[in-house]
């Protein structure tokens, strides 16, 4: 999803966002935060602004402890709202009606845990497992 170095040839999309964040959170932020959640995940970068063209400048942060925590303060929003969905570029205000039926919707069992019967190994890209192997590895150390 991103790796730093491929930094000059990203731009924004539907996976990805950068945000300056040098004088704090944008209220922005919370928008793509939620959109990303709703849809297909994503990658929020900040110290980084978008330049006219679309490439990325980087501007560095200020305090990445009180981001941190103020990030984790912030999280729990109101749902109904904070709560919004991705197209695109663009973050889009969810109304009550669709807070509702995602909640509605919500399931114990998710699409992660079900077992897909009749597949082999064949079937997963090789490239997306190493890829995972190597972030997991740098998440956890050691780890088995």
């Amino acid at each position: 999803m991103f790796e730093i170095s491929q930094f000059e040839s990203y731009r924004e999309d539907n996976r990805r966002e950068v945000k300056k964040a040098k004088g704090g959170l944008p209220h922005a932020l919370w928008d793509t935060y939620s959109a990303f959640a709703n849809c297909y995940g994503g990658v929020i970068i900040l110290g980084v602004c978008e330049n006219e063209d679309g490439s990325w400048n980087t501007t560095g942060l200020s305090n990445e402890a009180k981001l941190r925590k103020d990030f984790w303060d912030t999280i729990n929003n109101d749902i109904f709202r904070g709560t919004f969905r991705r197209n695109w570029e663009g973050d889009y205000h969810c109304t009550p009606s669709e807070v509702h039926a995602m909640l509605r919707d919500q399931t114990e069992q998710t699409m992660d845990m079900k077992v897909l019967e009749n597949w082999s190994l064949e079937n997963l890209n090789q490239e997306t497992i190493q890829a995972y192997r190597n972030m997991h590895r740098s998440w956890k150390p050691g780890h088995v």
